[in-house]
């Protein structure tokens, strides 16, 4: 296998808030990750994309839950990042 080629691959749509929108200068970001990422890496690969100035401790929500990074995605998940709590429910 060649490092960098993914195997298989999910799609997670990225909604960016405050600091991360403007870190990332979009709304939305479309990442496709290796099959059985979590959401640190979706965060990481978000970081990567924004050269590394998202806000210190971003966080990531799905379905109005908070995510801590070991969570696992799904193919299609939507998870919302901003770079302030939001409230949960």
């Amino acid at each position: 296998m060649c490092p960098g080629v993914l195997v298989r691959a999910m799609r997670v749509e990225i909604r960016c808030y405050g600091a991360v929108r403007n870190a990332v200068g979009e709304d939305s970001v479309a990442l496709d990750l290796e099959e059985g990422a979590t959401a640190g890496d979706a965060l990481d690969a978000l970081a990567a994309r924004a050269d590394g100035d998202l806000p210190a401790d971003p966080v990531a929500m799905r379905d109005r839950r908070h995510l801590d990074r070991e969570t696992p995605l799904a193919d299609g998940d939507e998870v919302n990042v901003t770079g302030t709590p939001m409230p949960e429910g």
